[in-house]
């Protein structure tokens, strides 16, 4: 297939800002990754955009397996809320109100509840 270009699970993509190898990345509205490496800002840079990442939480909030994980673009760290963070996958453990991380699946889609 001549129009084919890469799997997907992994990206490169222009990033706005510096990231270390690890960091949630937004870009726009509708895609975020983890950095593969440490890059500077303006750099082409690969990102995962599937798989299960240990990502930064917002302190103080609980996590139950299953629940719905925003990124907060501000605080550069996952959110239960949604006003204006962009949904980033779902947890699959629990995260205490005291853990600094939370476990999350990447590129999953937004099934609801009928």
């Amino acid at each position: 297939m001549i129009n084919y270009i890469q799997p997907g699970d992994a990206i490169d993509v222009t990033v706005a800002a510096a990231f270390t190898a690890g960091d949630g990345v937004q870009i726009g509205t509708a895609l975020f990754g983890v950095a593969v490496d440490t890059v500077a800002s303006g750099a082409l840079a690969p990102i995962w955009t599937e798989g299960v990442f240990d990502l930064s939480k917002t302190t103080g909030q609980e996590y139950a397996a299953g629940a719905r994980i925003y990124w907060n673009s501000t605080t550069k760290k996952t959110t239960t809320s949604t006003g204006g963070n962009l949904q980033v996958g779902v947890a699959i453990a629990d995260a205490t109100s005291g853990a600094t991380t939370v476990r999350v699946k990447l590129g999953v889609a937004s099934p609801t509840l009928a």
